[in-house]
């Protein structure tokens, strides 16, 4: 795999930061996800991202990202891009506690070359609430909507997630431990609506 990238920094109020990144190489379907089949193929992505200060309270980050995959041995050749767009709201922040909000969205194209059907744009929004206590704990909640738009439409789906996730801090900060909750709705015309749920737990300590 082969990186290549630019970050650049503007002293304007406007644009804060630019950054770029190059990224190609080869793969497999085992470094993505769990299959039982493998494929290999090779890729190529090209991401850029600026980041705007609006205010001292207000931030926005614009992504946008195309990304290519060429199978070895199957016919899954595709193509597409996105484009991201981010806003942060501080609330409220102080030497003690924040409150922050996020609100993003995301327009996704991607196009096969042999499996048609299989192309498909996808729409995405979410909302997450924050509140810090700092040096002690956090909790945040959020809601996002995912929306799938198949040239196939009886493919078409809606994905709704709800999360509610929080951080403890102990041993002055050295240990943290994470706790997340995940739940997920799937409504699709050709098949019967499904539910998910997970519950992660996890801690990060610090030498």
């Amino acid at each position: 795999e082969f990186v290549h990238g630019l970050d650049y920094k503007f002293a304007l109020p406007w644009i804060h930061k630019v950054t770029t990144r190059f990224k190609w190489g080869d793969r497999d379907t085992r470094d993505d996800v769990e299959r039982s089949v493998d494929y290999d193929y090779g890729y190529f992505r090209y991401h850029i991202k600026t980041d705007h200060n609006i205010s001292a309270k207000v931030k926005t980050d614009i992504k946008f990202r195309f990304f290519k995959k060429n199978y070895i041995t199957a016919a899954y050749d595709h193509k597409g891009y996105y484009i991201f767009n981010g806003w942060d709201y501080d609330f409220f922040n102080d030497k003690t506690k924040r409150i922050w909000f996020n609100v993003d969205g995301e327009h996704k194209d991607v196009r096969y070359e042999d499996r048609l059907v299989s192309d498909y744009k996808k729409e995405s929004v979410g909302l997450t609430a924050s509140y810090q206590k700092k040096k002690n704990w956090k909790v945040s909640a959020g809601t996002k909507g995912n929306f799938y738009d198949y040239r196939a439409t009886t493919k078409d789906k809606k994905r709704y997630y709800a999360t509610l996730g929080g951080e403890k801090l102990f041993l002055e900060g050295r240990l943290t431990t994470i706790l997340k909750l995940k739940y997920r709705h799937t409504s699709q015309d050709a098949r019967n609506d499904t539910d998910y749920e997970a519950v992660r737990f996890a801690f990060r300590y610090r030498f």
